[in-house]
């Protein structure tokens, strides 16, 4: 297990990227079951009277299942319903999410890792643009955190390689994925759109000196064009992810934080023909950092408190700086020995575009984990 946590760790944002799935290959870990229920509300208020709303309500279940020494599979699937309310309109989309399928071998005394994924394309796709449009729109803000921000999409695939080993008392490792992701149709009537593939390359390490653990990572991030009916429309811009995170874990409570910064370039958009309209930086650079503390209390109930911040730097179109301020708690209860639940919640207050509007939200979380 020490061999593979550094490989494991340093995938699990890429694996993410491709799915809720994630690869932890541990000796003599049991089958397992995760439903779980997580609600999201945001306001935006825009002053005189004009505001927001958007939830969404998110119900995920995953499942791990060994299959032998070494290799093992999980699978994901979700539900989820959201809708929005602005100017006195009323808008919701709601439906399944797709399938996806992860499957992770070690070699080599576990230093290095291989996983493939697939994405069944069971979720809902050719949503009505009239009605569906406003709502995706918002789910699809990058200052509003929502666990799910579209349903259906087309056939993808995702494949991983990494690798870990020992510097003195450091765990290095690093690893790389390629995430192809296939066209569909996302609205009725409007074509076939594709998203651009995903490469992503990653590379860190964790040293520990005592009950203080230390961990850093890289990820370097480039896309492939979408493309509108065959053509090319736009291009995400490359990216780079840089993270720094502390653990101090002791018997009677853990205590846990982290720093994070994004750099991103410029976008591009095409026209009808293909030719290069215009760049420019649709997504800020954004710092964001978090702490959190568990105290494990007596008959296995865990409780802690948390606190987090995100600053999202203006872009080159129309939307300024934003600051988002969140603070919340957890709770969780081991039931026997196969069973647990959780639950958490947190409360979020900030401003958008250079606080011309006001953001407030909440998010709560409930989760059962069931080893079998």
């Amino acid at each position: 297990m020490n061999k593979i946590i550094i490989t494991t760790a340093l995938l699990v944002l890429l694996i993410c990227a491709a799915a809720t799935v994630q690869s932890q290959i541990v000796f003599g870990q049991k089958p397992s079951g995760n439903p779980q229920l997580v609600y999201t509300h945001w306001k935006l208020d825009f002053g005189d009277g004009l505001e927001t709303t958007v939830s969404q309500s998110y119900i995920p279940v995953s499942a791990f299942v060994p299959i032998q020494d070494n290799l093992e599979a999980q699978i994901y699937m979700a539900t989820s319903s959201s809708s929005a309310e602005y100017s006195g309109f009323d808008n919701s989309v709601s439906g399944l999410s797709d399938a996806r399928i992860q499957i992770s071998r070690s070699f080599s005394e576990d230093h290095i890792l291989i996983s493939g994924g697939i994405n069944v394309p069971i979720g809902k796709k050719k949503l009505d643009f009239m009605e569906n449009w406003s709502v995706i729109e918002l789910l699809s803000q990058d200052f509003l955190e929502f666990p799910v921000r579209s349903l259906g999409e087309g056939f993808g695939f995702n494949l991983l390689v990494g690798g870990a080993t020992m510097l003195g008392d450091a765990r290095v490792g690093g690893g790389i994925t390629y995430q192809f992701k296939g066209e569909y149709e996302p609205y009725a009537e409007t074509g076939d759109y594709d998203p651009g593939d995903i490469i992503a390359i990653n590379a860190g390490g964790d040293i520990t000196k005592g009950k203080m653990t230390w961990v850093t990572n890289v990820v370097f991030t480039t896309y492939t064009a979408d493309k509108q009916d065959g053509l090319k429309t736009f291009k995400q811009s490359q990216q780079i992810a840089v993270s720094v995170s502390g653990a101090h874990i002791d018997t009677p409570h853990d205590i846990s934080g982290y720093l994070s910064y994004v750099i991103r370039g410029d976008n591009s958009f095409y026209s009808d023909s293909e030719a290069l309209l215009s760049q420019y930086k649709l997504y800020g650079n954004e710092f964001s950092a978090g702490a959190n503390a568990i105290f494990n209390l007596a008959n296995r109930w865990a409780v802690g408190p948390s606190a987090g911040i995100r600053l999202i730097a203006e872009n080159e179109l129309t939307l300024g700086s934003t600051d988002i301020f969140n603070f919340g708690g957890s709770v969780s209860k081991q039931i026997g020995e196969n069973l647990s639940a959780d639950g958490g919640f947190k409360y979020f207050t900030g401003n958008v575009n250079d606080n011309l509007i006001d953001l407030s939200g909440y998010q709560f979380h409930l989760g059962l984990l069931a080893n079998f």
